[in-house]
């Protein structure tokens, strides 16, 4: 299973070469397989998967509210130039969610993903053509149709 969803992941690489945004989300509630995705692409690519929620929260840590603010999308270049691989694989990425940064968690993967191809994992489900990342009464409640986004739908009983 995990084998043939890489090798998904890995033709689909070559698809969003011809896109605007080179990103592929690997979309999944909790406990559905993401890591282990990630891990079986490390392998296969020869990449490393950064663990995007630590990497960051560091950088954050001793920050106030207002500099988390207008220092996210600059750290968050810095982590992932750091790693000169391509394609650059992001696990963990519901730091990008928290309210206090207030910033569109797939408006920054997408710049990420400008120059250079992205996997990421997405904490969510994809149902009946949107993109979903919590549910409705949450604080980190997103929804966003589904285009121009290319999806691996590691929950099977959802559909796009």
């Amino acid at each position: 299973m995990l084998q043939d969803l890489a090798g998904q992941v890995i033709q689909r690489l070559d698809e969003v070469s011809n896109h605007y945004y080179q990103l592929i989300l690997i979309v999944g509630p909790s406990g559905s397989g993401k890591t282990s995705l990630m891990r079986k692409l490390e392998d296969h690519l020869s990449g490393n998967v950064i663990n995007l929620a630590f990497e960051l929260s560091y950088k954050l840590l001793n920050l106030s509210a207002r500099q988390r603010i207008s220092l996210l999308s600059t750290f968050l270049k810095e982590v992932t130039d750091k790693f000169p691989v391509d394609p650059l694989l992001l696990d963990n990425t519901e730091i990008l969610f928290d309210p206090s940064l207030k910033h569109d968690p797939l408006v920054l993967l997408q710049k990420l993903a400008r120059n250079r191809k992205i996997v990421a994992s997405w904490n969510g489900v994809v149902k009946k053509g949107w993109l979903i990342h919590a549910e409705p009464w949450h604080a980190e409640y997103r929804r966003y149709q589904v285009s121009d986004v290319v999806i691996i739908n590691l929950s099977h009983d959802e559909y796009l």
